[in-house]
């Protein structure tokens, strides 16, 4: 399994933090929500930082469970998602348009009876956002989580199997699309 080193992670989330100075905002307050994306259902909160910029927490899970049958043999596949993203957003020049750059920690994994797919558990995140920069109202994200390759184990010696194992190591990269609506406190 290709991760990327602790390292690379430290200084993605060191970059997002280090255009934000500890200093809190005088016109905003904390806000919390509820969000709805490819990461699944959960929570988010954002706290204000400095003008403009805003640190967040998302979190999402969901689990969904699929019937299927292949030359005759039935299966069930079963997949969780259980993460939470940590990001900076900051604002562009006071508009309602964000660009985020954070950390996803995720306990993400697909099974089945012939392989089980879990990608990276702490993945880098860079992402653009539109919504009130104090995170009232409703908002939408777009980004990437860049989770290099997944970790596959192969339960059966079967050729089909092995070019499905194969195939999911070049998944590189997590397209991130959401909304949320929240309001302040």
């Amino acid at each position: 399994m290709k991760t990327f080193p602790s390292a690379f992670v430290a200084l993605i989330t060191a970059g997002a933090l280090a255009f934000a100075p500890l200093s809190a905002r005088a016109d905003s307050a904390p806000s919390v929500g509820v969000s709805v994306s490819s990461l699944g259902i959960g929570l988010t909160a954002a706290a204000p930082i400095d003008n403009g910029i805003d640190i967040r927490a998302t979190t999402g899970s969901h689990s969904f469970s699929q019937n299927e049958a292949i030359d005759g043999t039935g299966f069930t596949s079963s997949g969780k998602l259980s993460n939470l993203l940590l990001d900076a957003e900051a604002n562009v020049k006071n508009t309602p348009f964000s660009i985020s750059l954070g950390v996803l920690f995720n306990n993400d994994s697909v099974t089945n009876p012939s392989f089980s797919v879990k990608p990276g558990s702490v993945d880098p995140y860079v992402g653009i956002g539109y919504g009130a920069a104090d995170g009232s109202g409703i908002g939408a994200m777009a980004g990437f989580v860049f989770q290099g390759s997944a970790a596959v184990n192969n339960n059966t010696t079967g050729f089909a199997d092995q070019d499905v194992a194969t195939g999911v190591g070049y998944h590189a990269t997590l397209p991130i699309l959401g909304v949320r609506y929240g309001f302040k406190l």
